[in-house]
């Protein structure tokens, strides 16, 4: 608590055009929406050495780094890759501020798709899944066809998604499937 409390002194939230300029999830959506998102951030940090989750665990939250760097950490499938730690796996990236992590589980509605490892200490801004819904939903549908278009490419090795299933998420509630 005491490192959280130190870091909020001196943290500021991402603006806008810093989240337009860290990857594409957010490029297109308009200023209203994504000043709105902004305001529902709330810090968090990592020390040197802790997880900011594993692979397999619920997708409650997106982050954005803002400091340190996180190692993507994906399992290789074989049965000793069964672990939660750096051993249970191989390091596929590793990630620097500032950039969104996690939106995939979040997006799609599963679980983690990776374990996230913090080499050094971590400042990050969060999301919860239903404050990053609320507005997604918020976006025009254009910007929405779009965001999902690239969630697809990236997503088609990790997990099955198809119109159907994105459907019968949490996210995509009462959309329509023309869309998806």
């Amino acid at each position: 608590r005491k490192l959280l409390q130190e870091a909020k002194d001196t943290m500021s939230p991402p603006t806008p055009d810093v989240l337009r300029g860290c990857g594409d999830m957010f490029e297109g959506w308009p200023n209203e929406v994504l000043e709105s998102f902004v305001q529902t951030l709330y810090p968090i940090v990592f020390e040197a050495g802790n997880y900011m989750c594993h692979q397999g665990d619920p997708s409650s939250c997106l982050y954005i780094l803002t400091s340190g760097s996180v190692s993507v950490i994906v399992r290789d499938g074989t049965k000793s890759s069964k672990g939660r730690g750096l051993q249970s796996g191989k390091c596929v990236a590793t990630l620097t501020p500032v950039k969104y992590v996690g939106q995939f589980g979040v997006f799609a509605d599963e679980p983690r798709a990776a374990t996230l490892y913090c080499p050094d200490a971590v400042q990050a801004w969060a999301s919860s899944k239903a404050d990053f819904v609320r507005h997604v939903k918020a976006l025009p549908a254009q910007v929405f066809k779009k965001i999902n278009g690239k969630f697809e490419e990236t997503m088609a090795g990790i997990y099955k998604v198809s119109g159907l299933s994105l459907g019968n998420s949490l996210l995509f509630q009462g959309w329509d499937m023309g869309v998806l």
